[in-house]
C-alpha cells in the first residue's frame, strides 16, 4: 500500500443528532447500503430499540473510553464531520420475522 496525503479541512461541530453505534453482530451487513437502514423506536418499557434491516437491537448508551471523530474523506480531502466521547451499544433482541415477535 502507497502512502498518500491530502489536505485536512477542519469542520470540527459538535453535532448532538449523530450517534455512533456498536453492534457485536458478524451476520448484519450494512456494506455499501445508502440511504434509511432501519428505524428507532422508544418504548416505555422497553427502552430504546433500533430496526436494523429486520433485526431488533436494544440499545445501551454510553460514554466511550476516549473521544471519538466521525471522518469524510475522498480522493483528495479529508474533513472531520463529528467528534464525540458518546457510545451507543447495541444488543440483539431478536427478528420481525420471528413469530413470537410479531405478537407482543
Amino acid at each position: 500500500m502507497s502512502e498518500q496525503s491530502f489536505p485536512y479541512l477542519p469542520n470540527i461541530q459538535n453535532d448532538s443528532s449523530m450517534l455512533i453505534v456498536e453492534i457485536d453482530d458478524d451476520k448484519i451487513e450494512l456494506d455499501g447500503e445508502v440511504g434509511a437502514i432501519g428505524r428507532l423506536k422508544c418504548h416505555k418499557k422497553e427502552g430504546i430499540t433500533f430496526d436494523l434491516k429486520g433485526k431488533i437491537f436494544r440499545a445501551s448508551f454510553g460514554k466511550s473510553m476516549g473521544t471519538m471523530a466521525i471522518v469524510n474523506y475522498g480522493a483528495e480531502e479529508a474533513r472531520i464531520e463529528s467528534v464525540s466521547d458518546s457510545l451507543v451499544s447495541l444488543d440483539y433482541v431478536g427478528s420481525i420475522f420471528d413469530s413470537e415477535l410479531l405478537l407482543e
